[in-house]
């Protein structure tokens, strides 16, 4: 990048846009994962207790359920923790020089 002319400031601003979207998605992946798993839980379990006790369950009972600051605060943690594990590669392309990128190896 640095190569092209790009500021280390965009180079920055670059890597760590990368990392932070790599944290959301896999926060959202995880998250919609969750809910996923619930669902299925609050569907199959009912099921499968009233046909090993042969009873009737009590009417709304639910076995699991996701408060959104439980969504929220995991989603915040992972964007920290992305961010920061950003920040040496970031470090460390924007101190590179541009003869000794260009002769690194792939």
């Amino acid at each position: 990048m640095k190569a092209i002319g790009a500021n280390p400031r965009v180079i920055k601003r670059i890597f760590l846009l990368e990392s932070s979207y790599i944290g959301l998605i896999g926060a959202f992946v995880g998250t919609f994962t969750a809910y996923g798993v619930s669902i299925l839980v609050n569907f199959a379990l009912p099921m499968i207790l009233e046909a090993a006790f042969q009873e009737e369950l009590p009417a709304g009972l639910q076995f699991s359920s996701i408060p959104w600051s439980l969504v929220v605060i995991p989603v915040g943690i992972c964007l920290v923790v992305t961010v920061l594990s950003g920040l040496r590669p970031t470090k460390r392309a924007t101190e590179i020089t541009v003869l000794k990128a260009m002769r690194r190896e792939v």
